[in-house]
């Protein structure tokens, strides 16, 4: 499933790189805009109780001011790997790290 979304993420914004888990602090410091997922361990019920999914996360970090189309993602990304898209926050804070101030987008999918 991640080969799948990063490809698709890869045809949306080819120039923007993508990482899991394992960011660094240099790619902090070197990437300016960048995408980060993860595939957390939390669990949803499905709206008929029935079903459990499992929570996936996509962050858009910026400090350029780079805007998203949140819409075309969330469509992208739903079709053909089995995500569904459930929501979307922006948050602004100072990346530590490299001492500036960013948004981030956080979409979550089940």
């Amino acid at each position: 499933m991640i080969s799948k979304i990063i490809t698709k993420l890869n045809t949306l914004h080819p120039t923007l790189p993508i990482y899991g888990n394992e960011i660094m602090e240099e790619e902090v410091n070197t990437s300016p805009s960048y995408f980060l997922y993860r595939n957390t361990n939390r669990m949803k019920r499905g709206a008929n109780g029935r079903g459990l999914y499992r929570e996936f996360n996509l962050f858009f970090v910026t400090t350029e001011g780079l805007e998203i189309d949140i819409a075309t993602i969330a469509e992208t990304l739903s079709d053909g790997t089995g995500l569904y898209f459930v929501n979307s926050e922006e948050d602004y804070g100072k990346l530590m790290a490299i001492d500036k101030s960013a948004m981030m987008i956080t979409m979550t999918f089940t």
